[in-house]
């Protein structure tokens, strides 16, 4: 919307998304021939492994309370 409201050329844009796209694929990339081997060495632990499963119970718990929210507030009538 901000490269349409300043008259951005679309095909200027989608060059550098491009570009930029390609150049950011290639590190991540090059990051896990380089560090691949180590990371899923890491994963094994079983203290890394309670901590991710601990983030992603957290994660989840707080989008349903997140949404249960929204959706209570959309149901809920409108003060004027």
């Amino acid at each position: 919307m901000a490269a349409a409201a300043l008259q951005y050329s679309r095909a200027r844009l989608l060059t550098i998304t491009g570009i930029t796209r390609m150049i950011r694929f290639t590190l991540v990339g090059a990051l896990a021939l380089r560090f691949g081997e180590r990371i899923l060495k890491w994963g094994e632990n079983p203290v890394l492994q309670a901590i991710m499963i601990g983030i992603i119970v957290i994660s989840i718990v707080g989008s349903i309370v997140s949404v249960y929210g929204w959706i209570k507030r959309s149901k809920s009538p409108r003060s004027a």
